[in-house]
């Protein structure tokens, strides 16, 4: 499960203001995301629960069904919204893609950039 937020920059003399997200963002869904003007553009934070290897599937399981109570409710949508999050649900599967996607995408950037281990 994750919870995808939105980054609002704006100018010092508020001309524009862009959702740095790759859907368009709550509440001010006539903001572009920068993905609309730069192709492939793609950066987010994001959160999710995360279990030792080899922890059995049930138990995973409960844990993914339990938190995406919590993640449903309007307290726990409320208090991501003040922060300008958007709750984004998905079983244990979905979400290992998701964390492979982004080591895949972040180390190619790395390797780009040339960034060294420290």
């Amino acid at each position: 499960m994750m919870a995808t937020f939105t980054t609002w920059l704006v100018t010092p003399s508020a001309k524009f203001t862009v959702c740095v997200s790759v859907l368009y963002c709550e509440p001010a869904t006539a903001v572009p995301p920068v993905a609309d003007a730069v192709p492939g553009y793609e950066a987010m934070q994001w959160y999710g629960l995360l279990a030792p290897a080899g922890v059995p599937g049930a138990v995973v399981d409960k844990l993914n069904a339990e938190a995406l109570v919590a993640l449903r409710s309007k307290e726990m949508k409320d208090r991501l919204a003040a922060d300008g999050a958007e709750p984004l649900a998905s079983t244990p599967a979905e979400f290992g893609a998701f964390i492979r996607r982004e080591l895949d995408k972040w180390s190619k950037v790395v390797a780009a950039a040339k960034i060294e281990k420290q």
